[in-house]
């Protein structure tokens, strides 16, 4: 009987620690989604102004989602050079 209620305890405690590990990560997600310049739709609308390929929109718009600083970046750049930054931003490490 101690060691069925030892393995529900280590149960408990690992599904705590997961539950704890999914509220920080999610802390981090909505941080990152507050500090957007512009709203989501308004990102789709930007890369299909440059003519982004349908296959490549969503991980373009995931990537600048993802990364605020780049979506600053790429904002403030020339509309004409803005595919060109892109898939540069989106090749490096």
């Amino acid at each position: 009987m101690e060691q069925i209620m030892g393995a529900i305890q280590d149960v408990a405690l690992a599904m705590r620690e997961g539950n704890s590990a999914f509220r920080e990560g999610n802390l981090i997600f909505e941080r990152s989604l507050a500090s957007l310049l512009i709203p989501e739709q308004d990102v789709f609308h930007l890369l299909d102004e440059i003519g982004i390929d349908s296959r490549l929109r969503m991980r373009a718009y995931l990537y600048l989602i993802k990364n605020p600083d780049m979506l600053r970046a790429f904002i403030g750049y020339p509309v004409e050079e803005r595919k060109e930054l892109l898939f540069t931003m989106m090749s490096d490490p």
